[in-house]
């Protein structure tokens, strides 16, 4: 069972970076991180950081604010938004290649974990 849980964390852990996330008629673009946000939750000794991520499409320059808290964004990165073509505020940002490598390194323990107990 210890595979299992390992799993379950995997599955969880692809969720809270938006890997199965979605949006209609979607597309990608690169955007621009143009400030970082320093917030302190109640009870929290360390702050979470936001990302504010800014794109264009056709023209017009929108913003989307990350959902995962990560301390390693800066201002000028570059990352993937996916966006909906026919309403190009309606986005996210999508998961780094790092988040895949963790989720996938986790996937492969759950694995090997599972085959050693049978």
């Amino acid at each position: 069972m210890p595979g299992l849980a390992i799993l379950i964390v995997a599955i969880f852990a692809a969720a809270l970076t938006g890997m199965f996330k979605i949006v209609k008629n979607q597309t990608t673009t690169t955007g621009v991180v143009v400030s970082v946000e320093h917030k302190y939750d109640s009870g929290e000794k360390k702050p979470t950081y936001y990302a504010y991520v800014e794109y264009e499409v056709s023209g017009e320059l929108y913003t989307v604010k990350s959902h995962n808290r990560s301390s390693s964004y800066h201002t000028g990165q570059k990352m993937k938004v996916a966006y909906n073509n026919q309403n190009p505020g309606d986005s996210f940002i999508k998961p780094t290649f790092a988040n895949y490598l963790v989720v996938a390194i986790l996937v492969v323990i759950a694995i090997v974990v599972t085959i050693q107990t049978i």
